[in-house]
């Protein structure tokens, strides 16, 4: 299935914001020359993930890519993260982010049992309605195919991790 998440609920809203908010446009308004291509939106894209990073769809913005444009990786964001600023980060994604590891859905069942209870809603969800249009095949929020309530240990060894120092450190994903 597409996945337009970024776009949609990141992209589109600070547009909105910016239009109304700050420019003082009304809805449906045509925007000013002047405005156009006249600012700047940094998105957090890493280096890793440059493949992302695209030119702008939006007639207001010009996109910048700071964390690609200094060849930043996630373990180089985690450094300045900890180091600089004193705090431990990970991947920001919604819970059922078709890009999670089964490890992720083991690791909210833990340590965030709510999030869990909603993520298994969300799968039941999926497993007892057709989608529409409707789709050649079923859908599952776990990588391996199956319902969360049917996820193995085995399953769920695959963490995305990489090294801080001497230690390894899961990626959020």
């Amino acid at each position: 299935m597409p996945r337009q998440c970024t776009y949609e609920y990141k992209v589109k809203m600070i547009e909105r914001f910016v239009r109304r908010n700050l420019l003082g446009y009304r809805p449906y308004e045509r925007t000013l020359s002047l405005d156009i291509h006249a600012h700047q939106m940094h998105m957090g894209i890493m280096f890793e993930e440059r493949h992302r990073a695209k030119p702008s769809k939006l007639k207001l913005f010009v996109n910048r890519y700071p964390l690609v444009e200094m060849g930043w990786t996630r373990p180089m964001c985690y450094a300045y993260n900890r180091e600089v600023l004193g705090i431990q980060t990970r991947a920001s994604c919604c819970l059922f982010c078709p890009f999670h590891t089964n490890y992720f859905y083991q690791h909210i069942e833990v340590h965030e049992p709510s999030c869990y209870a909603c993520a298994r809603r969300i799968d039941e969800l999926v497993e007892s309605r057709q989608a529409k249009p409707p789709l050649k095949s079923k859908l599952f929020l776990s990588r391996s195919l199956k319902r969360l309530r049917e996820l193995t240990a085995e399953d769920c060894q695959d963490a995305q991790t990489f090294f801080y120092y001497d230690r390894t450190v899961w990626s959020g994903f």
